[in-house]
Parts: structure tokens; sequence; C-alpha cells
């Protein structure tokens, strides 16, 4: 008994001396993080499970790539002790995560959750494409799971859905992205307030096509080969129409004055109306979608050489903004198979 006494006590002094030195290196880094000079700019890396995602930063009200690959270092400027800086974790496959860093870190892990982007299967799709769904989607598992590199990760845009469905009968694995709310900055922006009708509709399926779409019909074209049962892609690519503008809001208030007659006070209130100028936001979506043959798609993951096969062989259709109306900008040419 007396031993165990003994033993149990120099467990309970060895965890009490662990807890007082924890609260010393706490205390110790609290007191660098009151005596360091701010502004400050220091390292901080960033990881991920699994690894090799992309690290976003947020300038503005956006997050930019920064093109770095978790494990990865960022380094980051501080205000003060209390400011916090915004990181976001991309990787193909996985849901997207943003990351809150503050001055005192050093190290952040952040933990992936997998994002399974199959849509639903239909109780009226046929046995031919469940079958081809199950087929694709083992390949796609198979290729997130494996594949360390992310061909994704540095991309513009976000993978909202995967399905198969039927096309004039034949079998298509169809993917729609939504891109980013900066998407094409001002040049993007330039393009979607063109007066020429024709000019504006061709600027737009060239810019998301060049800038996105041929690198997904690329990649993918490569992910999923010849042995899948399917006939062909599309990529539906919606965009924001999203705009702000300064309007006029009338605003009535009620102000109460006071009258003294000497003899009673007369108390008078009068409905004031005066014009606040305030920002509204207006919300809107366009979408262009693209459709390949997989035999037409080029067997390469060059973008240029991908979009003029596109332009070339595929048919497009384009919806420029929300309530338009959808329309045929090019229908495929060729025969293939």
């Amino acid at each position: 008994m007396l031993m165990l006494n003994k033993l149990s006590f120099a467990f309970v002094l060895a965890a009490f001396l662990a807890i007082i030195a924890a609260s010393s290196l706490s205390g110790a880094e609290s007191s660098s993080m009151e005596e360091a000079s701010f502004p400050l700019t220091r390292t901080v890396i960033i990881d991920s499970s699994p690894s090799g995602a992309t690290i976003w930063k947020k300038t503005g009200k956006e997050f930019e790539c920064i093109n770095v690959k978790t494990p990865g270092s960022v380094k980051l400027s501080f205000r003060s002790k209390n400011d916090v800086k915004k990181l976001s974790v991309r990787k193909f496959g996985y849901v997207t995560e943003e990351v809150l860093v503050r001055a005192a870190d050093e190290r952040l892990e952040v933990k992936l959750k997998r994002k399974d982007l199959f849509r639903s299967l239909d109780e009226s799709d046929p046995n031919r494409l469940r079958q081809i769904r199950t087929n694709v989607k083992k390949v796609i598992d198979a290729f997130v799971t494996t594949n360390k590199e992310d061909p994704f990760g540095r991309s513009n845009f976000e993978f909202v859905s995967f399905g198969v469905n039927d096309q004039e009968g034949k079998p298509f694995f169809d993917i729609i992205i939504a891109l980013d709310q900066n998407f094409g900055g001002s040049k993007f922006s330039k393009i979607t307030r063109m007066r020429n009708k024709q000019q504006r509709r061709q600027g737009l399926v060239k810019e998301i096509l060049g800038e996105a779409v041929a690198d997904v019909l690329g990649q993918f074209r490569g992910i999923i080969g010849e042995n899948s049962g399917l006939k062909g892609l599309s990529v539906t690519a919606f965009f924001s129409t999203s705009k702000k503008i300064l309007t006029e809001h009338p605003e009535y208030f009620l102000k109460t004055y006071t009258y003294d007659y000497g003899s009673f006070i007369q108390y008078t209130t009068v409905r004031h109306r005066q014009e606040k100028t305030v920002v509204d936001e207006i919300i809107g979506f366009g979408f262009v979608s693209f459709h390949m043959l997989l035999s037409q798609i080029p067997n390469s993951k060059e973008r240029q050489l991908v979009a003029t096969g596109v332009m070339e062989s595929g048919t497009i259709f384009l919806k420029e903004k929300s309530g338009g109306e959808v329309i045929q900008f090019k229908r495929k040419s060729g025969g293939g198979k």
C-alpha cells in the first residue's frame, strides 16, 4: 500500500509539473505575442489530410490562388495580435474548407471531407445508364483516392454535380460547374457589358471555354478513358450576372415642433421625406453548356487544342441571364460516334 501511495504521489506530481510547464510555455507564447511589434509578417505552415490540396488566400471579398500546395508555407501580415486572416483549402473530390489564421499560429492542419458529386438516380433511368453511372463513379473515386496531383486545385471554378444522361440516344457524362464570382476579372466583366449582341455572346463562350471548360473536358477525357460505356461529355458552366446599382430610396420620418404662445403651448408633428442613396444588388446568373462526343475531344490536356476542337465539332447552348432565353449558339458538325 505504501509503495502504491508513493507511486500515486509520483504520478500526480509528474502530471502537475507537466501542467505547470505547459502553462509556462503558453504564457511565454502569449507574452511573446504581447511583446511582438505590429504590423507583423510571419510564415505559417498549412497542412491537410489528405495532402496535396491547393491553398487560396482571401483578398478583399474574394479568394485568390497563391499556388501553394499542402503542406506548404504561407507568408501573412497581421495588423495586430487579434487580426485574423482567411485561407481556403481546395482539392478535387473534397469539400472546400476555410481556415482562420491568427497571429499566434505557427502550423494548422485541415481535415478534408470527401464530397459526393454524383446526383441521385432517377427512378426512370434505364438500367444501362445506371450501370454506366456505377462504372464512371468507380473510376472517378479511384482517381480521387490514388492521384496525388490535383488537376483542378488552381481552377477558378467549383464542381457542383455529376450525372449520366441520354443525349440523342447516346450516354453522356454530364458535369456542372460554378465559375468563381471574380472569374475572368475585368476582362470578363467587360465582355458581359458589350452592346453588340453577337460579339458579347462570342466573347462569353470563348472566354468560359478557354479559361475553364476546355480544362475540364481535356482532364475528364483522360480520367474516364475509352471503356466506360460513355459516348460523350457535356459541361455546363454557370456564371454570375449579379450587379450593384445606386438607387434613390425615399425615407420618411416624423418631427415634432413646439410652439410657445405664452398662454399655451402647441405641439405639431410633421411628416418629412428625404431621398437616401443606397447600393442595391441584383442577383442573377447565366450559363454556357458544351456537348462533345468523346471521339471528337482531342486526347490532350492542352487547353487551346481542346477549345479549338470544341468550336469545330461541339454543340453549344447559351443563356446570358436569369429569365433570358436559352439559345443554341452552335450546333455540332461532323458525324462522330
